[in-house]
């Protein structure tokens, strides 16, 4: 965007709020705006005159709460905000979805599950509650049924790139290889941009001895975000099962310049390069 244009639309949603000041409308917009031109700290404030404005509107307190859980990452703050929502009694998907994945982030799995639950009663058809509830059962570690509700996301948005890749993973949490290479087949299908799907793709070949396809998928990974360190580090872990181990340690030291915290791949060099003695 222009900076003339910038200024002009961020001037017209300043004015539609205080023309409006209690309408949901140009609140949204003027936030949206902010989100849109990457200032998300902006987006937030935005929403907390929305709050002043509106006390007692169920939808922005709402908001305000995706702002915290989505853009802070502040869950304690988003989960009081999110429930300030529900008290005024909001029956919103978003927000219940977000409380739910609230409580997931905090690791408070029965409530998140109980969000979810009520996500579902409003809104039986939506795929990203499905998929998001299936997440909570496999973090409870009950993968009968995360597959069935990435199964029932599926039914709902067949292109649903996330679901099929939950799916996958899923599967190779089971050990059943085939339909995990299935399900991530469908979701770089539908999402091939994304570098993380094709490294879960990656693994998932790896786990079932598929070292060249496993290779594939990790340097597309690559390619779609050098900085995927555990991509570098999955490469240097089958050039060093292949005896590659000048390479493997190329790769290892590209893993650790990208995340040099990472204790599991630091482990992992040191392991080569006691091979290499």
């Amino acid at each position: 965007m222009e900076l003339e244009n910038y200024g002009e639309a961020k001037k017209a949603y300043e004015q539609a709020v205080e023309l409006e000041p209690t309408q949901r409308t140009p609140w949204r917009c003027l936030a949206e705006f902010y989100v849109k031109t990457d200032d998300l700290e902006k987006a937030v404030e935005v929403l907390h005159r929305a709050v002043e404005a509106m006390p007692e509107d169920s939808w922005v307190w709402g908001n305000l709460g995706e702002g915290y859980r989505g853009v802070k990452k502040d869950y304690e703050s988003a989960l009081k905000y999110y429930q300030k929502s529900v008290e005024l009694g909001s029956e919103a998907p978003f927000v219940w979805n977000g409380l739910g994945l609230t409580y997931y982030n905090l690791k408070n799995y029965d409530e998140s599950l109980r969000a979810y639950q009520k996500a579902l009663e409003f809104d039986p058809q939506n795929a990203v509650a499905w998929d998001n509830c299936g997440d909570t059962w496999l973090a409870l570690e009950n993968t009968g049924k995360a597959v069935e509700c990435y199964q029932k996301a599926i039914e709902i948005n067949p292109k649903f790139a996330q679901a099929w890749r939950d799916l996958g993973n899923t599967y190779k949490k089971l050990k059943n290889y085939e339909k995990a290479i299935e399900c991530h087949q469908k979701s770089v299908e539908f999402n091939p941009k994304s570098s993380w799907a094709w490294f879960d793709f990656g693994v998932t070949y790896l786990n079932c001895n598929k070292d060249e396809k496993a290779t594939e998928c990790f340097a597309k990974s690559i390619e779609l975000d050098p900085k995927n360190a555990w991509s570098w580090a999955y490469v240097g872990l089958i050039l060093s099962r292949n005896e590659m181990y000048n390479e493997a340690l190329q790769a290892y030291d590209k893993a650790l310049e990208l995340a040099p915290d990472n204790k599991a791949i630091a482990k992992s060099r040191e392991k080569l390069l006691s091979k290499m003695s």
